[in-house]
């Protein structure tokens, strides 16, 4: 079970980071990332990057797998319980 951090300790979180990481948003993403998610263990991967409420409003399998950093799209389509929908194939737009 993960563990329920006050507010007091959420907000030190944030407000550290958000001082000194330079470089813009993905800069602080990947440090809060780290610390949220691997170290203090207060939310889990799933909830930190909301790739689900993403899938099910018509987010590409293909995006969320690379947001993710899987290497095959068999792990995100275990991972988000959902395949892949072939009849909206990125390629159908193209024309090839």
């Amino acid at each position: 079970m993960m563990a329920r951090p006050s507010l007091h300790q959420l907000g030190a979180v944030f407000l550290r980071y958000g001082n000194w990481t330079l470089g813009g948003g993905s800069a602080t993403v990947a440090v809060l990332q780290t610390e949220l998610i691997d170290q203090r263990k207060w939310v889990d991967q799933e909830t930190f990057t909301c790739v689900k409420p993403c899938r099910k409003n018509g987010g590409d399998l293909e995006q969320i797998k690379f947001l993710l950093g899987h290497s095959s799209i068999k792990t995100t389509e275990r991972y988000l319980g959902s395949d892949q929908e072939i009849a909206i194939a990125v390629n159908d737009n193209l024309g090839l």
